[in-house]
């Protein structure tokens, strides 16, 4: 299972994601785990590409060449897959307090100039970050 990680951590007394109670790491959490998972696959296809690599010195022929079409094509069906994720990942870090000051339920306390905090703790922008 996909969330099995996360799962576990939010079954156990004293992590950091159970005991904060701060639905914004349990979002970081998740994406979190999205890219780890990019970063395996990004680590296979890090070996197709030493092999294809290999065989164009070696053994170049019409089944590098597809060999090589085939990688290329997945490369960018990846890239466009993920760069709405990146975009998504940008506005939360960038754009969070002024979506919290627009969508204020007390509209009395933004118009008022007290200061709105965002959704995302300061905790959860920080793993943002990286």
């Amino acid at each position: 299972m996909f969330t099995a990680p996360i799962r576990e951590r939010l079954l156990q007394d004293d992590s950091v994601l159970r005991v904060s109670v701060d639905a914004s790491l349990l979002v970081q959490s998740l994406l979190d785990l999205a890219v780890d998972r990019v970063l395996e696959i990004m680590d296979k296809y890090q070996d197709k590409i030493h092999q294809v690599e290999h065989d164009v010195l070696l053994k170049p022929g019409l089944d590098t060449l597809r060999s090589l079409h085939i990688l290329s094509g997945d490369l960018i069906m990846h890239k466009r897959t993920l760069d709405p994720i990146k975009a998504m990942i940008h506005g939360l870090r960038h754009h969070d307090q002024d979506r919290c000051a627009v969508l204020a339920i007390n509209r009395a306390q933004a118009a008022s100039g007290a200061s709105v905090k965002g959704y995302l703790s300061d905790e959860t922008k920080l793993y943002l970050v990286s």
